[in-house]
């Protein structure tokens, strides 16, 4: 398992504790990915503290942190984990920069969570699973277009929440933010579903309202890279 853009662990925690509860594996490993200095040792603080819970549970959960510019790891390295999540940086790539430079060798350079996409991709196993937690706008628009051809064509879109607003997902971002789960090289057959849930807030961990949609109503084309957006409950009703 992989924890990319790790913060302090929480994503890591909730992965542990719904393994604890829904599963027979009882060993896990997880690789922590985290470059910012000053959040390193509560992500380490955090991590002992889900290994403590884990054994009560009867759950050997070991981890290990690595501070690397993934950037970078995403172009070097190859890894094949069984699942990975991620809640990438939000942060709109300004032309003529350094992290511009960083990103011309991504399918899409204008926002940082979607080089993180590709490359959480590129480092799942065939038939693992990612979790993404990103705005919704990467189903939008030219600029996203190769990325979402490429999601598609390597991947399942197993589920989606989203939130009926989104001041109440995260402090300070202004933007449309879905959850997605996907099957790495996942077969889309004729009854292939999609598991669709609507949150009113993130601390509410089963959504208000759920539902599935046919793969068909919600991706029309894999091909052309055509999705439609689950932003809003009203979007949904016009779904």
């Amino acid at each position: 398992t992989a924890d990319l853009g790790a913060g302090v662990g929480m994503l890591t925690a909730a992965l542990v504790e719904s393994v604890a509860s829904r599963s027979n594996n009882r060993h896990i490993h997880c690789t922590l990915y985290e470059n910012e200095v000053r959040l390193i040792p509560l992500l380490r603080k955090v991590m002992r503290h889900t290994q403590r819970w884990a054994k009560t549970k009867g759950v050997n959960f070991r981890y290990s942190v690595r501070k690397v510019d993934l950037l970078e790891a995403f172009r070097n390295e190859k890894h094949a984990y069984t699942t990975i999540v991620s809640n990438p940086p939000f942060l709109r790539v300004p032309a003529d920069s350094e992290l511009k430079k960083k990103t011309r060798k991504f399918l899409c350079t204008v926002n940082l969570y979607g080089s993180f996409m590709e490359g959480t991709l590129n480092w799942t196993a065939k038939g693992g699973h990612f979790l993404l937690i990103t705005p919704t706008s990467w189903k939008n628009g030219s600029h996203f277009e190769l990325l979402r051809k490429e999601l598609l064509r390597e991947a399942k879109l197993r589920r989606v929440v989203s939130f009926t607003r989104r001041d109440v997902v995260f402090e300070d971002v202004l933007q449309e933010v879905e959850f997605t789960k996907w099957k790495k090289k996942g077969v889309v057959q004729k009854n292939s579903k999609i598991e669709v849930g609507v949150a009113r807030k993130i601390s509410k961990v089963k959504p208000e309202t759920e539902f599935s949609l046919g793969y068909s109503k919600l991706i029309p084309d894999i091909d052309k890279g055509i999705i439609l957006t689950t932003a809003h409950e009203r979007h949904l009703e016009m779904i």
